[in-house]
C-alpha cells in the first residue's frame, strides 16, 4: 500500500499542487555546499554543483571548520571556526575566490547585513554570546553587542537586527533586538524552546524555527525532559508573536547546523527532522504544516544536514552523512552526499560532497 501511495504522489507531483507555476520561478544555477569538515582536522571547504552541466567542483581547503556559507546581496560569506580564532571570508560570487578576510571573529554562527555593516553572531562557551559588527568597506571590527546564550540566526527586518538565542540544547527562548549602530540589545521572550533559524517572510515579519529542548540528568545518562520543535511568527515592528505552528518532533540536523530553508517564491519553510529523516513543509501564509516528506532510506547514508529548495525546478536539495563503519551513526570524517528529490520524496540525482555537510546555499 505504501508503494502505491508513493507512485500516486509521484504522478501528483507533476500537477500544480501549490497553485503556483514553477515555470515562473527562477531556477538556481549552482548549489553551494558548506562542508564543515572534521573539526579536529580543520579541513572544511565548499563544494559547488553546476546544475546546468551536472559538474562538481571541490574548492580549496579553508583551514578550519566551515560553519556555513551566507549569501547576502550577491556576495558570499564563509563562516570559519578555528582552534585559535574564527574568521569571515568574503568570496567572489562567480569563482568563489577570496576577496577579503575578517579576523578575529570568535566562533561565527550566522550573519546578516545592514547597509555597509555585516553583523555576525558569535558563540561563547557557557557565557552569553555576542554579535560582531564589521564595516565591509574597511574591514574595521566594531564593539561587540552582547546578546543571549548560544546565539545562532540573525536577521535584518523592520530596520532592526534580530538574533535567535538557542541556548544550550535548546534551553533558550528569547530573541535579542537592537538597532543598527547600537551597542546594547534588548531581550524578548517568544515562548518557544531553542529559537535557532530566522527567515524574513515580509518587510516586518519573521518565521522563527525553534528546535525544542532536551534536558539530561547530571551524568548525561538519562533524558529528563524533551520538548518538540515549533515555528513562531514574529512581527518585528510591534515585537509581538502573531502565530505558531507546532511540530511533532524536534527540528534538527545531523551536524547541529542549518535546520531550515525559506523559499520566497512559494512562501514555505522547509525544516529538517534529522532523527526521523523527514522534511516538514510549513506554509507561512496559512501558518500550517502543508506536508511532511519522508526522505527514503539509502544504503550507507544517515541523517539530514543542510537543506535548500529550488522553486524553479520544484526540487529539494538535502545533505546526508555517510553511515559509520562502527554502527548506525554518522561518520563525521568521510565525504557526505547531496541528494536531489521531489515533493513525493523520490530521489532522482545525487552528488558526492565533503565531510560533515553544514549548510546548502543556492545561487
Amino acid at each position: 500500500m505504501k508503494h502505491l501511495l508513493l507512485v500516486f504522489a509521484f504522478f501528483l507531483s507533476g500537477c500544480d499542487l501549490l497553485g503556483n507555476d514553477e515555470d515562473s520561478f527562477s531556477k538556481a544555477g549552482t548549489i553551494l555546499i558548506a562542508n564543515g569538515g572534521n573539526f579536529s582536522d580543520q579541513n572544511g571547504y565548499i563544494t559547488s554543483i553546476d546544475l546546468s552541466e551536472g559538474s562538481v567542483t571541490h574548492h580549496a581547503d579553508l583551514g578550519g571548520f566551515l560553519q556555513g556559507v551566507v549569501s547576502l546581496n550577491d556576495t558570499f560569506f564563509a563562516l570559519v571556526n578555528t582552534f585559535s580564532e574564527g574568521r569571515v571570508d568574503v568570496l567572489n560570487g562567480d569563482v568563489l575566490s577570496l576577496e577579503q578576510q575578517f579576523t578575529p571573529v570568535l566562533a561565527p554562527r550566522y550573519a546578516a547585513q545592514s547597509g555597509g555593516v555585516l553583523y555576525v553572531t558569535n558563540f561563547v562557551w557557557e557565557q552569553p554570546g555576542f554579535v560582531t559588527p564589521i564595516t565591509l568597506a574597511t574591514g574595521e571590527i566594531g564593539p561587540s553587542i552582547q546578546v543571549g546564550m548560544t546565539p545562532e540566526g540573525i536577521a535584518n527586518v523592520a530596520d532592526k537586527m534580530i538574533v535567535a538565542n538557542a541556548g544550550s540544547l535548546g534551553s533558550g527562548s528569547v530573541l535579542s533586538v537592537f538597532l543598527p549602530g547600537e551597542i546594547e540589545s534588548r531581550s524578548i521572550d517568544i515562548g518557544c524552546d531553542g529559537p535557532r533559524d530566522l527567515f524574513v517572510i515580509s518587510d516586518t515579519e519573521l518565521a522563527v524555527v525553534c528546535t525544542g529542548k532536551t534536558v539530561y540528568n547530571d551524568d548525561w545518562t538519562q533524558v529528563l525532559e524533551q520538548t518538540m520543535g515549533e515555528v513562531v511568527f514574529f512581527d518585528a515592528r510591534s515585537e509581538s508573536v502573531t502565530g505558531r505552528v507546532s511540530l511533532d518532533q524536534q527540528a534538527s540536523s545531523t551536524n547541529g547546523t542549518q535546520t531550515g530553508f525559506y523559499s520566497k517564491d512559494t512562501k514555505e519553510v522547509f525544516i529538517t527532522l534529522s532523527s526521523s529523516e523527514e522534511i516538514v513543509v510549513v506554509n507561512t501564509e496559512a501558518m500550517n504544516v502543508s506536508s511532511v516528506i519522508q526522505v527514503p532510506e539509502t544504503d550507507g547514508l544517515i541523517g539530514l544536514s543542510g537543506i535548500a529548495y529550488d522553486a524553479g525546478r520544484d526540487q529539494l536539495i538535502i545533505g546526508r552523512f555517510p553511515t559509520s563503519s562502527g554502527g548506525a551513526f554518522p561518520d563525521f570524517t568521510s565525504a557526505g552526499t547531496v541528494q536531489l528529490l521531489n515533493r513525493a520524496g523520490i530521489v532522482f540525482d545525487s552528488f558526492v560532497a565533503g565531510a560533515s555537510i553544514s549548510s546548502i546555499t543556492l545561487r
